[in-house]
């Protein structure tokens, strides 16, 4: 079965998008993980005075 030439072109948009997401989902994360360490240390140093 031959596969016209330019038929890899339409994959790389999606491709790139599911980058992204994942980009995405991965700083979102991160964030939420250094708010999350943050909000920590502070209840920690609360509790210390």
């Amino acid at each position: 079965m031959r596969h016209p030439p330019d038929c890899h072109k339409k994959v790389w948009p999606f491709q790139n998008f599911h980058q992204l997401v994942e980009k995405g989902a991965l700083v979102t994360t991160r964030l939420r993980l250094q708010v999350f360490f943050q909000n920590t240390l502070r209840i920690a140093d609360g509790l210390k005075s």
